[in-house]
């Protein structure tokens, strides 16, 4: 094996493992593999794949993009890719929204004409002229870009490349010499090695195709390092799905009202849509529902999950069976705005620049009536009220992932996935459309055994038709206030959902702080008095739920969490949206398949991510509790398809120990003062 890549290692030593999982990597993505790895917290796991990634892209004039959802990720990313530069002098760019950058503060399409203004506005003054032209200019331009294009700007990228730089330092340092640190970001990418940067900017096509023009690159030329990579099934749902507000249409209406040639056509095409979208969620409504909707959105079937004719189309069908051919003229006509206000905009007959309303609507029916039947897509009516009165949307929302991510996987040169929680990596490769060789690659912790312990409690499956059962409710109650009172420090219990969470902050009776992770409170503010209390040495519980903020993403090391509890197996809610995902699976990959991978898999991944809360060091410890039978080796024979004991890993499975509720007590209690002992022997051997 070529160990040229170790000149990018910046350690002194490696993890257990990670030399060999480095090999694996280098081996992958010289045969443009991608590869699959799972490792624990504490495995390198960033490292181990940022270093011979950046070897290989090295020497085959490639690049590397790393990208997260997760913003406590993308600081590691930036301290590791620091201490990568000390011993081998990358050049890293740290990409962040434009808005977040732009000294104007002008959104993506204002910059556009800003910018078409400026670059004629510097051609004028070299010309020396034009001098009304060039006055007129000066008005509707950016002055923070011109001053970019009147200086090569060598300072600026000498003070770039000599550190990896925040967006927020770029901002601040661009500001002061008068320029955009955006527009200087793009200038400098195509030296770049390193792209540190978000999914969206991979998995939203219209920004990675920006991002591959300021590198000057096609897809075939990166080398993508995906964390968290668990979590892109759901962001490319997101990425993907389409939402039109009523609101849009109002304003398509108005638009064309305010056109002064004749647009009956359209004009009558858009109120029918409004009308009958109005009528359509007035339907659908049971009793008392129109009166408790608030101001959050709130959605309303128009479809059965797994069905094929929504009631939306089909109303409008009705109404105006040349649909098709109104949306086509719809659609040319909104071009034709959006080209005059462009127009205007530039020539500075506007001070804002608009958009086409119409081209909006036309553009979203476009794909609402050709993808709305589709098994791949679920149509869905959003509602909430404002100002008092009910509003509405349309959501197109999207079930297959893959849709998105396949031609992406196809097209790269290599990617990495990484995750605490990847497998079962067949599903993975699946659900993304991952069609490649492959190379898989999974380790546990590597800390010793000894400093974590692992309980599935024999309580009553925690269960919908049982969660209120004074008998079931008293044995939870009991079994964490015997949790509490015997961990060694911060208690972090996951929930179900927030409303349990919330049931159970008020059952609790024990002498420490509690904190909830409620609606409308800081998740990052509980998060930190949490932490303060844990790590003085005292004890506090937080109680929050298996798919809130809390579960990943946040660095619980050493006294900040000693005993993680999960109480129940924590499925998500199943409303329209998630049994739509499931029956599109069904679909997609065979009968059965839509539970197991829609709802199963990913509820075992944030069970085993709530899991590794605990335990981050090699001199860390903590237990871990899973407060339901399901969860029991035994369950398999008793409860059967119930059981969720066989979803984890094998390596994971023989560290469950059964626990009767009763013996959670003395459990925990031999368990921490097991460690006591270990760690006051391992004193007095250092002593002498």
């Amino acid at each position: 094996m070529n160990e040229g890549y170790l000149r990018y290692f910046p350690k002194k030593s490696f993890y257990p493992n990670q030399k060999k999982a480095m090999d694996e990597i280098y081996r992958a993505l010289l045969g443009k593999e991608i590869v699959l790895f799972e490792g624990a917290c504490g495995t390198g796991k960033t490292l181990s794949s940022l270093v011979p990634s950046l070897h290989v892209a090295k020497n085959h004039d490639k690049v590397v993009l790393i990208a997260t959802n997760v913003h406590q990720q993308m600081l590691q990313f930036i301290d590791e890719a620091k201490e990568i530069k000390n011993v081998a002098n990358i050049n890293a760019i740290v990409l962040k929204g434009k808005l977040h950058m732009c000294p104007l503060k002008k959104d993506y399409e204002e910059c556009n004409l800003l910018r078409e203004n400026t670059y004629e506005m510097i051609e004028l003054e070299q010309s020396q002229a034009y001098a009304g032209r060039l006055k007129d200019l000066k008005k509707r331009s950016c002055e923070y870009l011109a001053n970019i294009l009147r200086d090569d700007a060598t300072d600026f990228f000498h003070w770039l490349s000599s550190d990896v730089r925040t967006p927020e330092e770029v901002h601040e340092h661009a500001v002061v010499d008068g320029m955009c640190g955006y527009e200087l970001l793009k200038r400098g990418m195509r030296d770049t090695d390193l792209v540190i940067c978000n999914y969206h900017h991979l998995l939203n096509p219209d920004i990675l195709s920006n991002l591959l023009a300021w590198l000057g690159r096609e897809l075939s030329d990166i080398i993508v390092i995906f964390d968290e990579a668990h979590n892109i099934e759901s962001a490319a749902r997101s990425h993907a799905s389409l939402k039109l507000t009523e609101q849009f249409i109002d304003k398509a209406i108005n638009e064309v009202i305010d056109i002064e040639v004749d647009e009956d056509e359209i004009y009558t095409f858009l109120n029918t849509l409004k009308d009958t979208l109005r009528e359509t969620y007035e339907s659908r409504f049971g009793f008392g529902e129109r009166e408790r909707i608030g101001t959050e959105w709130y959605d309303l079937r128009i479809r059965d999950p797994a069905g094929t004719e929504d009631l939306l189309s089909k109303r409008i069908l009705q109404r105006l069976p040349d649909i098709n051919e109104l949306v086509e003229k719809a659609y040319v006509r909104g071009k034709e705005l959006e080209s005059i206000y462009h127009n205007q905009y530039k020539a500075g007959l506007s001070d804002t620049l608009k958009m086409s309303y119409v081209l909006a609507v036309s553009l979203f029916f476009k794909d609402y009536l050709k993808l709305a039947s589709e098994p791949g897509y679920y149509p869905l009516v959003n509602v909430r009220r404002e100002d008092g009165e009910i509003t509405s949307g349309i959501e197109l929302y999207t079930c297959i992932p893959k849709n998105v991510t396949q031609p992406l996987f196809d097209s790269l040169y290599s990617a990495v996935l990484i995750s605490a929680t990847l497998r079962p990596f067949e599903t993975i490769k699946r659900t993304l459309g991952i069609q490649r060789k492959t190379t898989e690659i999974s380790y546990t912790t590597p800390f010793s055994k000894k400093r974590r312990h692992t309980i599935a409690v024999a309580t009553l499956p925690f269960v919908m038709r049982n969660r209120e059962d004074p008998d079931v409710m008293g044995a939870i109650k009991g079994v964490l206030e015997d949790v509490i009172e015997q961990s060694d420090g911060n208690v972090l219990l996951f929930f179900p959902n927030y409303g349990e969470a919330a049931r159970y902050y008020t059952l609790l009776d024990v002498s420490v702080p509690m904190f909830l992770d409620e609606v409308g409170v800081s998740p990052m503010d509980i998060k930190e008095k949490f932490f303060e209390i844990g790590e003085s040495g005292g004890k506090a519980v937080l109680l929050t739920y298996l798919w809130g903020t809390l579960t990943e993403g946040i660095d619980y090391r050493d006294r900040r969490a000693r005993t993680v509890v999960v109480v129940g197996v924590g499925y998500p809610a199943l409303g329209d949206k998630v049994r739509a995902i499931q029956y599109a699976y069904d679909h997609e990959f065979g009968s059965g398949k839509g539970w197991e991978y829609a709802i199963e898999i990913p509820t075992i991944r944030k069970v085993r991510h709530a899991m590794g809360r605990v335990v981050r060091s090699p001199d860390d410890y903590g237990a871990r509790v899973l407060l339901d039978a399901r969860y029991t080796s035994d369950s398999p024979k008793i409860m059967g398809k119930y059981s969720v004991f066989r979803d984890f890993p094998p390596e994971e499975q023989v560290e469950i120990v059964d626990v009767e509720q009763d013996g959670v007590k003395y459990s925990l209690m031999n368990f921490f003062n097991d460690i006591r002992l270990l760690d006051s022997n391992n004193k007095c051997t250092k002593m002498y």
